[in-house]
């Protein structure tokens, strides 16, 4: 990984609300699609797999983790964080760690978190 340009890492954690997924992805991973950042969704056992696999396939940079059980909310983090470090061999250099209810009001966030870390 070249220092100038830092990897992050957003996780976020689904039980149960498949369409919460689909808002987040389409309200605020929309707005930050073009900057260097990776979205991992933990799946906690919901019902509908299909539309979380449909916005995994229709939207880059989007891994989706599905677990048959609840792993809890930092079992579901943590799943997700050894998922990437396997996958990768590194670790990112920033992770947020969030619900599918956060908003991103300012767009510029994460192009002000490279520029710190």
């Amino acid at each position: 990984m070249e220092k100038n340009t830092p990897k992050i890492l957003m996780i976020v954690v689904n039980y149960f609300d498949e369409n919460e997924v689909r808002k987040f992805v389409l309200n605020e991973y929309s707005k930050l699609i073009s900057q260097d950042v990776m979205l991992i969704i933990v799946d906690n056992g919901s019902k509908n797999k299909k539309e979380l696999q449909d916005v995994e396939k229709n939207y880059a940079g989007i891994k989706l983790l599905i677990s048959e059980k609840n792993l809890g909310y930092f079992g579901a983090a943590n799943w997700a964080l050894q998922y990437y470090n396997e996958v990768h061999k590194q670790i990112p250099d920033a992770t947020i760690v969030c619900n599918t209810d956060i908003s991103f009001v300012n767009e510029n966030f994460l192009l002000q978190l490279q520029q710190i870390i």
